[in-house]
């Protein structure tokens, strides 16, 4: 039996449940929950960009397996795919836009890389490479919002449930 008449603890001061402690004490330590649900989202695909900058930068790259240009598809399909990861997440846009706006940045962000590495001496920029970047990042968005779409009933609710009200 509670002394007071009875009343709740919170209306005491004190917190109702222990776990609300918890998530204030969350918040005081890494600011505010929207800060961490962007770094959440677009923070991969600002790690992705910036690898594969620092990697255009380099004068000497060791030689991939199966050649130059199964790695630049690769290392875009990746890029396709993490630019349409916070699309899908933080918009209410359709699948249409999501494919299209990923790959339009992907394919964007490889031209830049190719113009990047024509002032890295020891590299050139290369038409090749940069088709090999666009097809790899059609590829990647493409399967992004694919895997998306097949996974739809676990996606919609994510979507809806993670987006800010």
């Amino acid at each position: 039996m509670r002394r007071g008449g009875g009343k709740p603890s919170a209306e005491a001061g004190l917190p109702r449940q222990v776990g609300l402690t918890r998530t204030l004490d969350v918040r005081a330590r890494f600011g505010d929950t929207r800060e961490m649900r962007r770094v959440w989202l677009y923070g991969p695909a600002l790690a992705w960009a910036g690898l594969i900058f620092w990697l255009s930068h380099q004068s000497r790259l060791p030689e991939a397996p199966g050649g130059d240009k199964v790695a630049h598809l690769l290392a875009y399909a990746v890029m396709g795919g993490v630019f349409a990861r916070p699309l899908w997440f933080d918009t209410r846009w359709t699948p249409g836009h999501v494919f299209s706006s990923a790959a339009l940045l992907a394919v964007l962000y490889g031209l830049s890389d190719e113009l990047h590495q024509s002032f890295v001496p020891g590299r050139d920029a290369s038409v090749g490479d940069a088709v090999a970047d666009a097809v790899g990042a059609l590829l990647g968005a493409a399967m992004w919002v694919l895997g998306c779409r097949v996974l739809g009933r676990f996606t919609s609710r994510v979507r809806r449930d993670t987006r800010p009200g």
